[in-house]
């Protein structure tokens, strides 16, 4: 690359940089501009422009962050969370009471619609179970209220229920790879006639990265969210 392009690049992308700030930041763009004419070499200006665009990134995703659709948002799929880790406990508490209408009305919500194949398995389900679920439900319950307060420190509530539901996962793993009996309850659970790619492959993807997803935009929203609004 000659100096010459490194240089018309260097001029562009602080460009892109100024107009990615928000609105209260235009004095930055200004700035940045300002700044890379007076930077004489221009693998240095190049340099410098590649990180002024990355800050102006950061701070346009801040912001967006911090609106209230984006807030909104958030506490909505953390909510979404909250229900999916009580949803077991209820469906095994409700089996186990004989509060079969429970059982029911949520089995059309199990893969295959019903929840008679799953019985031995909730059968299986140790009570230690149970009791992180509704921990992690209760603690994405308390992200989901930080947010709709508009709080700091949801990030901190959502990354410690996802760490119980890892851990909860981990162990039933370890379970099931030491006893060869319930691996065999779990795989016959879970084998269907036929292939679905909704059933096998998005839903589980999406159970998968959308927590995920969720817990990078809350740890950003915190890191940038003034701790007076805590």
């Amino acid at each position: 690359m000659s100096h010459s392009l490194r240089r018309r690049w260097a001029l562009r992308l602080v460009r892109c940089a100024a107009r990615l700030l928000p609105r209260d930041r235009a004095s930055w763009g200004e700035a940045m501009c300002s700044e890379v004419r007076h930077i004489e070499d221009d693998r240095a200006a190049l340099r410098w422009a590649v990180g002024a665009l990355s800050a102006s990134g950061a701070e346009r995703a801040a912001a967006l962050l911090d609106t209230g659709i984006a807030t909104w948002g958030l506490a909505l799929l953390t909510l979404c969370q909250a229900l999916g880790m009580f949803f077991a406990p209820i469906l095994i508490i409700a089996w186990r009471v004989r509060w079969l209408r429970i059982d029911d009305l949520l089995g059309g919500l199990l893969p295959g619609d019903h929840y008679p194949r799953f019985i031995r398995l909730m059968n299986a389900t140790p009570s230690w179970q149970l009791a992180l679920w509704i921990a992690a439900g209760l603690l994405f319950l308390a992200a989901t209220w930080r947010l709709a307060r508009a709080r700091h420190g949801a990030f901190a509530l959502f990354a410690t229920a996802l760490a119980l539901t890892y851990t909860v996962s981990g162990v039933a793993w370890m379970e099931r790879a030491t006893h060869p009996a319930l691996a065999e309850l779990y795989r016959r659970t879970y084998a269907f006639p036929r292939p679905a790619f909704r059933r096998d492959v998005l839903v589980p993807l999406a159970l998968q990265l959308l927590p995920l997803l969720a817990a990078t935009a809350l740890w950003w929203r915190d890191r940038s969210q003034p701790r007076s609004s805590a």
